[in-house]
C-alpha cells in the first residue's frame, strides 16, 4: 500500500552532516512525490478498468477506486478534483450500504483532511463530525487510526476556524 512505502521509505537513515542532511532530505521529498505520483496514477487506471466493469455489474464497484483515486489527488495536492471524488465515493457508499456504514469512516476522514489542507476548514469540520458519528456508531475503537485522525484534525481546523 502507498502508506507503506512510505513508512518503509523512512526507515532509510539520513547522514547527520547538514549539507548531506539536506541534500539526502531532498532526495528522500522527491522519491515520496514521484512515488505519490505513481500511486495517482495506477488509481487513476483502476477506475478507468473499473468504470465499464460497473456499468454492466453495479455502480458500487466504484466505491474503492473513487476513494483511493480521491485519496491519492488530496496526497499531490490537487484538492479541487478530490473534492467531487470524495462526494461522489460517499454517494455510492450510502446508496449501497447506507449513510451511517463503517465503510464511509476513513472516506469521510480523508475527506475532512482534504478539505482542511485546502484551507475549507468550516467543511473540515463538518466532515470530521459526521466520521466521528459513524465511528462511533459502529463501534470503532477509539485508539484506532481513524480516531487519532479525527482528532488531529479537528483540532486543526477547529484552530484555523477560529482564526478566520
Amino acid at each position: 500500500s502507498i502508506i507503506l512505502l512510505l513508512e518503509s521509505d523512512h526507515l532509510d537513515p539520513i547522514p547527520h552532516d547538514d549539507e548531506e542532511s539536506s541534500s539526502s532530505s531532498d532526495h528522500h521529498h522527491q522519491h515520496q512525490q514521484q512515488l505519490l505520483f505513481e500511486a495517482l496514477q495506477h488509481a487513476q487506471t483502476s477506475l478507468l478498468i473499473t468504470l465499464p466493469i460497473a456499468e454492466r455489474s453495479g455502480q458500487h464497484l466504484l466505491m474503492a477506486p473513487l476513494s483511493i483515486t480521491a485519496t491519492c489527488l488530496s496526497a499531490t495536492q490537487q484538492h479541487g478534483e478530490a473534492v467531487g471524488l470524495f462526494e461522489q465515493a460517499l454517494q455510492l457508499i450510502e446508496a449501497t450500504l447506507g449513510p451511517s456504514h463503517e465503510t464511509s469512516a476513513p472516506v469521510l476522514v480523508n475527506f475532512g483532511i482534504s478539505l482542511y489542507e485546502s484551507g475549507d476548514c468550516g467543511k473540515s469540520l463538518e466532515v470530521l463530525s459526521k466520521a466521528s458519528e459513524v465511528a462511533l456508531s459502529a463501534n470503532m475503537s477509539q485508539q484506532s487510526v481513524i480516531f487519532k485522525r479525527i482528532a488531529h484534525y479537528s483540532n486543526t481546523a477547529a484552530l484555523c476556524e477560529m482564526k478566520n
